[in-house]
Parts: C-alpha cells; structure tokens; sequence
C-alpha cells in the first residue's frame, strides 16, 4: 500500500497539468488506486480532493470522471474523513461547478456521520459551510446548499437550528430556517 500511496500522490500532481489527456489518463490512475487502498487513501485525501475538483471545472469528459470519482469516495471512505476535505473544498473555490458538486457530496456525508454517531462533526464543519453558502443567489449553488440544509435539519433537527442561531447572521438564519420550514 505504501508503493500504492506514493503513486497516488505522483498522480494527484499531474491531475493539475494544463493538457486533457494526461488529466484523463490521471484520473483513470487515480480510480484505480483508490480501488485498490480503500480506507488506506485516507493520508492523499488533503491532496487528492482539491486536485479533482480542479478536474470538476474542466472539459464535461473530466468533470464526469471526477464527480465519478467523488461519488466513489463518499460511499467507500468513512464519512468522518471526508468531512473536513469537502467542506475546504466548498470554500475555497468559488468555481460554480465545483462548488455545486462538492455541496452536494457534503449533503451525502451527512446522514453517514449522524448514523455513525458523529453528528459533532457536521456541526463543527458542514454547518459553518452550508451557512456560509446559504445566501449565495447563483442557481448552480443554491439547490444543493438547500439539499445540503434540509439534510442537516433532517439528520440533526434543532440541535441544527439552534447552531445556526448562534454562529449565523440574521439573514441567513431567516433563510435557514425558511427553507427548513421553522
């Protein structure tokens, strides 16, 4: 696995280079290895997650592949992994393609962490970004952070309304709870 984890990384470097078939030929790589270490990606994850979304902004063939990937990663990796990567990955691009997918596995993870008992983290990470994002008028990001929202009320009830009413601005707490139907 270590040789696994070394190529993993070589390949997470060239998931950034300008030319579309070593992208593809990357991305390829990446789904392979993934395949093969399971859990044991999780020490690449810091790296590996915001080397595909650079991917999710590209030709459809490398945003297909991408998302492919993510959807890989959320149903095989524990959901407490992902949390952190995903949530840095919704703030630090504001790329609509990236954002509206990324919230969207964030709305994934959630009902795994809460199942997990690990409802914690989704109120330490995921509702401080979904917050963050609730006011965002473009139409790309705007259906999966309401996704995302319903899904947090939905999993972690007021517990979840109560957080926002302490960590949000009046504004985004009205549409929260709005959205919500609070």
């Amino acid at each position: 696995s270590g040789k696994l984890l070394m190529m993993l990384d070589r390949l997470c470097e060239k998931l950034s280079d300008g030319n579309t078939k070593v992208n593809l030929l990357a991305l390829q790589g990446v789904s392979r290895c993934l395949s093969a270490l399971g859990e044991q990606a999780e020490p690449s994850l810091g790296v590996l997650v915001p080397s595909l979304c650079g991917n999710l902004a590209r030709t459809p063939k490398l945003h297909d592949l991408a998302k492919t990937i993510f959807e890989g990663l959320t149903m095989s990796l524990d959901a407490k992994l992902l949390a952190l990567p995903y949530c840095n990955a919704v703030l630090s691009n504001e790329n609509l393609k990236i954002k509206s997918v990324m919230l969207g596995k964030l709305a994934d993870v959630v009902p795994r962490l809460c199942d997990e008992g690990n409802g914690k983290i989704a109120m330490k990470h995921i509702v401080p970004v979904a917050t963050k994002s609730c006011l965002d008028s473009r139409s790309d990001v705007k259906a999966p952070c309401a996704t995302l929202i319903i899904t947090l009320y939905s999993c972690l009830g007021q517990d979840f309304i109560a957080h926002v009413n302490k960590i949000a601005k009046d504004a985004e707490v009205n549409h929260i709870e709005r959205l919500c139907g609070v």
